[in-house]
Protein backbone atom coordinates (compact mmCIF):
# COMPACT_ATOMS: atom_id res chain seq x y z
CA UNK A 1 0.00 0.00 0.00
CA UNK A 2 1.32 3.51 -0.90
CA UNK A 3 1.35 6.54 0.86
CA UNK A 4 0.59 9.57 -1.32
CA UNK A 5 1.60 13.61 -1.07
CA UNK A 6 -1.07 15.26 -2.82
CA UNK A 7 -4.08 13.97 -5.28
CA UNK A 8 -2.68 11.27 -7.29
CA UNK A 9 -3.26 11.65 -11.21
CA UNK A 10 -5.69 8.90 -11.60
CA UNK A 11 -7.83 11.37 -9.56
CA UNK A 12 -7.43 14.36 -12.00
CA UNK A 13 -8.06 11.99 -14.67
CA UNK A 14 -11.31 11.44 -13.36
CA UNK A 15 -12.71 14.38 -12.73
CA UNK A 16 -11.20 15.45 -15.99
CA UNK A 17 -13.15 12.65 -17.50
CA UNK A 18 -16.11 13.20 -15.71
CA UNK A 19 -16.50 17.49 -16.74
CA UNK A 20 -15.78 16.40 -20.11
CA UNK A 21 -18.43 14.15 -20.09
CA UNK A 22 -20.66 16.62 -18.58
CA UNK A 23 -19.51 19.29 -21.16
CA UNK A 24 -21.01 16.41 -23.66
CA UNK A 25 -24.50 15.98 -22.44
CA UNK A 26 -25.00 19.35 -21.81
CA UNK A 27 -23.95 20.14 -25.47
CA UNK A 28 -26.06 18.04 -26.66
CA UNK A 29 -29.26 18.55 -24.45
CA UNK A 30 -28.65 22.59 -25.75
CA UNK A 31 -28.65 21.22 -29.19
CA UNK A 32 -32.13 19.78 -28.79
CA UNK A 33 -33.22 22.46 -27.28
CA UNK A 34 -32.40 24.58 -29.75
CA UNK A 35 -33.26 22.84 -32.88
CA UNK A 36 -36.90 22.43 -31.45
CA UNK A 37 -37.50 26.33 -30.97
CA UNK A 38 -36.33 26.13 -34.82
CA UNK A 39 -38.86 23.45 -35.59
CA UNK A 40 -41.44 25.38 -33.51
CA UNK A 41 -40.10 28.68 -35.60
CA UNK A 42 -40.58 27.38 -39.28
CA UNK A 43 -43.52 25.73 -38.41
CA UNK A 44 -45.04 28.89 -37.47
CA UNK A 45 -43.55 31.23 -40.06
CA UNK A 46 -42.87 29.08 -42.77
CA UNK A 47 -45.41 26.76 -43.26
CA UNK A 48 -48.99 27.59 -44.91
CA UNK A 49 -51.99 27.15 -42.18
CA UNK A 50 -54.59 28.10 -44.92
CA UNK A 51 -54.66 25.29 -46.88
CA UNK A 52 -53.76 21.24 -47.04
CA UNK A 53 -51.26 19.39 -46.66
CA UNK A 54 -49.17 21.73 -44.24
CA UNK A 55 -45.70 21.05 -44.90
CA UNK A 56 -42.76 23.16 -44.30
CA UNK A 57 -41.26 24.42 -47.99
CA UNK A 58 -39.24 22.17 -49.82
CA UNK A 59 -35.71 23.44 -49.72
CA UNK A 60 -35.93 23.19 -45.80
CA UNK A 61 -36.68 19.49 -45.63
CA UNK A 62 -32.84 18.04 -46.75
CA UNK A 63 -31.44 21.03 -44.18
CA UNK A 64 -34.36 20.31 -41.11
CA UNK A 65 -33.26 16.00 -42.19
CA UNK A 66 -29.04 17.04 -41.52
CA UNK A 67 -30.18 18.67 -38.27
CA UNK A 68 -32.07 16.08 -37.70
CA UNK A 69 -28.98 12.89 -38.38
CA UNK A 70 -26.36 15.66 -36.36
CA UNK A 71 -28.24 15.97 -33.42
CA UNK A 72 -29.32 11.98 -33.35
CA UNK A 73 -24.77 11.36 -33.73
CA UNK A 74 -24.41 14.50 -30.82
CA UNK A 75 -26.51 12.42 -28.51
CA UNK A 76 -25.32 8.65 -29.49
CA UNK A 77 -22.21 10.16 -28.51
CA UNK A 78 -23.28 11.53 -25.46
CA UNK A 79 -24.76 8.41 -24.38
CA UNK A 80 -21.46 5.95 -25.23
CA UNK A 81 -19.28 8.67 -23.11
CA UNK A 82 -21.85 8.16 -20.28
CA UNK A 83 -21.30 4.12 -20.74
CA UNK A 84 -17.70 4.52 -21.05
CA UNK A 85 -16.81 7.06 -17.91
CA UNK A 86 -19.56 5.94 -15.42
CA UNK A 87 -22.31 3.46 -16.39
CA UNK A 88 -19.81 0.57 -17.35
CA UNK A 89 -17.48 1.10 -14.03
CA UNK A 90 -20.51 1.01 -11.85
CA UNK A 91 -22.06 -2.26 -13.45
CA UNK A 92 -18.53 -3.69 -12.57
CA UNK A 93 -18.65 -2.67 -9.22
CA UNK A 94 -22.01 -3.88 -8.45
CA UNK A 95 -21.04 -7.17 -10.12
CA UNK A 96 -18.10 -7.06 -7.99
CA UNK A 97 -15.58 -6.86 -10.49
CA UNK A 98 -12.44 -5.67 -8.95
CA UNK A 99 -12.04 -1.36 -10.43
CA UNK A 100 -8.78 -0.46 -11.91
CA UNK A 101 -7.67 2.91 -10.42
CA UNK A 102 -8.67 4.94 -13.13
CA UNK A 103 -12.37 3.33 -12.74
CA UNK A 104 -12.48 4.13 -9.26
CA UNK A 105 -11.87 7.23 -9.97
CA UNK A 106 -14.13 8.05 -12.38
CA UNK A 107 -17.16 6.94 -9.64
CA UNK A 108 -15.68 9.11 -7.37
CA UNK A 109 -15.96 11.88 -9.30
CA UNK A 110 -19.45 11.36 -10.54
CA UNK A 111 -20.29 10.90 -6.38
CA UNK A 112 -20.65 7.23 -6.33
CA UNK A 113 -18.01 6.64 -4.10
CA UNK A 114 -17.47 9.30 -1.07
CA UNK A 115 -13.96 11.16 -1.47
CA UNK A 116 -11.85 10.35 1.79
CA UNK A 117 -12.41 6.58 1.72
CA UNK A 118 -9.07 5.76 3.89
CA UNK A 119 -9.55 8.54 6.32
CA UNK A 120 -13.08 7.26 7.03
CA UNK A 121 -10.95 4.09 8.17
CA UNK A 122 -8.34 5.53 9.82
CA UNK A 123 -5.60 5.06 7.44
CA UNK A 124 -5.32 8.65 6.38
CA UNK A 125 -3.43 9.82 4.57
CA UNK A 126 -3.07 6.60 2.41
CA UNK A 127 -4.14 6.15 -1.11
CA UNK A 128 -7.66 5.75 -0.94
CA UNK A 129 -7.67 3.62 -4.55
CA UNK A 130 -5.26 1.04 -2.20
CA UNK A 131 -7.51 1.12 0.53
CA UNK A 132 -10.62 0.91 -1.72
CA UNK A 133 -8.63 -2.10 -3.75
CA UNK A 134 -7.92 -3.99 -0.55
CA UNK A 135 -11.87 -4.05 -0.02
CA UNK A 136 -12.10 -6.57 -2.92
CA UNK A 137 -13.02 -10.14 -1.61
CA UNK A 138 -13.25 -13.52 -3.96
CA UNK A 139 -14.24 -17.45 -3.18
CA UNK A 140 -15.20 -19.71 -4.90
CA UNK A 141 -18.86 -19.02 -4.25
CA UNK A 142 -19.07 -15.14 -5.17
CA UNK A 143 -16.81 -11.96 -6.05
CA UNK A 144 -17.94 -8.63 -4.03
CA UNK A 145 -16.34 -6.40 -1.79
CA UNK A 146 -15.98 -6.27 1.97
CA UNK A 147 -18.16 -3.30 3.60
CA UNK A 148 -17.12 -3.01 7.39
CA UNK A 149 -20.42 -0.52 7.70
CA UNK A 150 -22.78 -3.78 7.21
CA UNK A 151 -24.04 -6.78 9.80
CA UNK A 152 -24.56 -9.90 9.10
CA UNK A 153 -28.17 -10.02 9.08
CA UNK A 154 -30.53 -11.41 11.79
CA UNK A 155 -31.27 -14.89 11.82
CA UNK A 156 -34.94 -15.99 10.90
CA UNK A 157 -37.53 -16.11 13.45
CA UNK A 158 -40.45 -18.01 14.01
CA UNK A 159 -43.47 -16.19 14.14
CA UNK A 160 -45.56 -18.76 14.03
CA UNK A 161 -45.50 -22.29 14.24
CA UNK A 162 -43.73 -23.33 11.11
CA UNK A 163 -43.47 -19.71 9.77
CA UNK A 164 -40.23 -17.73 10.00
CA UNK A 165 -39.45 -14.19 8.57
CA UNK A 166 -35.99 -12.99 8.12
CA UNK A 167 -35.55 -8.57 7.89
CA UNK A 168 -33.02 -7.80 5.27
CA UNK A 169 -31.70 -5.32 3.22
CA UNK A 170 -30.43 -4.31 -0.44
CA UNK A 171 -26.49 -4.18 0.00
CA UNK A 172 -23.14 -3.08 -2.27
CA UNK A 173 -21.16 -5.77 -0.43
CA UNK A 174 -21.09 -8.14 2.45
CA UNK A 175 -19.77 -7.63 6.16
CA UNK A 176 -16.39 -9.02 7.08
CA UNK A 177 -18.25 -11.84 9.10
CA UNK A 178 -19.27 -13.12 5.77
CA UNK A 179 -15.74 -13.18 4.18
CA UNK A 180 -12.94 -16.15 4.97
CA UNK A 181 -10.07 -15.36 6.52
CA UNK A 182 -8.26 -18.06 4.43
CA UNK A 183 -10.21 -16.50 1.47
CA UNK A 184 -8.20 -13.87 1.67
CA UNK A 185 -4.84 -12.89 -0.53
CA UNK A 186 -2.17 -12.93 1.68
CA UNK A 187 -0.83 -9.06 1.26
CA UNK A 188 -5.07 -8.50 2.02
CA UNK A 189 -4.80 -10.69 5.11
CA UNK A 190 -1.63 -9.00 6.07
CA UNK A 191 -3.31 -5.58 5.58
CA UNK A 192 -6.29 -6.04 7.99
CA UNK A 193 -4.17 -7.69 10.22
CA UNK A 194 -1.89 -4.57 10.70
CA UNK A 195 -3.65 -1.56 9.94
CA UNK A 196 -7.43 -2.95 10.63
CA UNK A 197 -7.46 -5.22 13.16
CA UNK A 198 -10.59 -4.77 14.64
CA UNK A 199 -12.37 -6.06 11.73
CA UNK A 200 -9.76 -8.18 11.17
CA UNK A 201 -11.01 -10.30 14.02
CA UNK A 202 -14.46 -10.52 12.28
CA UNK A 203 -13.31 -12.58 9.78
CA UNK A 204 -14.75 -16.17 9.40
CA UNK A 205 -12.23 -18.18 10.74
Amino acid sequence: MSQVSGEPPEEHEGLAAFAELKRTVEAAEDLESGFLELRKWLWKNMVAHDCLPQALPEDLKPIIERLTERLAQVRSAACEAFENLSARPAAKFLRGERLTRTEYYLLTAAGIFKEGGSKALGLSPYDDYDTFSFLHYEDEKRITYIDPSEKPFDPPREVSPGKFVQHVHPRLGIPPEEARLDALRPEQREFFKQHLPEIYKRFKS
